[in-house]
Parts: structure tokens; C-alpha cells; sequence
């Protein structure tokens, strides 16, 4: 399958290279709970793991299913809170208190997301 769309190849590959970051930073400095952080870091760590999957999946070339392809572009626009955060932060740039609450916000819509891709790669 060939990528119709370079431009869609831009977040996977910026998620691949902050793989290891981590998201201590998310909860602030006064949440006395990492729940929220732990939390938003495993989901993290699965969108990265389920982009990676796809990435391998589609450079083959073997692989034309536009279900797949809409799932992916789901779970990348789901996640792009998140993805802005680890950036910035891998960055050493402030993620503000506004970027926080969006990732906060969006963590659970975009491990839904992440799910239902995981989902159509394991059928």
C-alpha cells in the first residue's frame, strides 16, 4: 500500500523519536497523585506501540485497507494533544497549563481510538 498522504507519516515518526520520554510533568507539580500521569504515559506508550505496528504493517506496501487507514488518521487526531505535549516536553519547552488540561482531557478518546486500530490490526 502506498501512502496517499506523506504529510501522515509526520506524527508517527515524531512519536517513534520521543518513545522515551516520559510524562512526569503532566500532573503538576501539586497533584499529589501520579495516577493521572501514569495514566496518559501508558497511553501514550500504546498509541506509540500501535503506530509503530501500522508504520511496519504499511511499508511493506502490501497492505490497502482504507479501514485501517481512517482508524489511523483517528487515533493521530485523538492523540495530537498528547503528541504536542511530549513534544514540547522532550523539546524542554513549557506545556502549559492549557496543553496539560487538553491532554488530560483527551487521554481516554485517544486510547479509545488507539484500541479500535489495535483492534483491526489484530483481525
Amino acid at each position: 500500500m502506498s501512502h496517499k498522504n506523506p504529510s501522515s507519516l509526520i506524527w508517527p515518526l515524531i512519536v517513534l523519536v520521543l518513545s522515551g520520554c516520559g510524562l512526569q510533568s503532566l500532573s503538576g507539580e501539586n497533584d499529589e497523585s501520579g495516577d493521572i500521569a501514569a495514566y496518559v504515559e501508558s497511553v501514550f506508550k500504546l498509541q506509540n506501540r500501535i503506530t509503530s505496528e501500522v508504520m511496519a504493517l504499511t511499508s511493506t506496501g502490501d497492505v490497502d485497507d482504507p479501514q485501517l487507514l481512517l482508524a489511523e488518521k483517528a487515533m493521530q487526531g485523538a492523540c495530537l494533544p498528547l503528541n504536542q505535549f511530549a513534544a514540547r516536553e522532550s523539546d524542554g519547552l513549557s506545556t502549559g497549563l492549557f496543553l496539560r488540561r487538553r491532554v488530560q482531557m483527551s487521554a481516554t478518546a485517544c486510547e479509545h481510538s488507539a484500541r479500535q486500530l489495535e483492534a483491526l490490526l489484530n483481525r
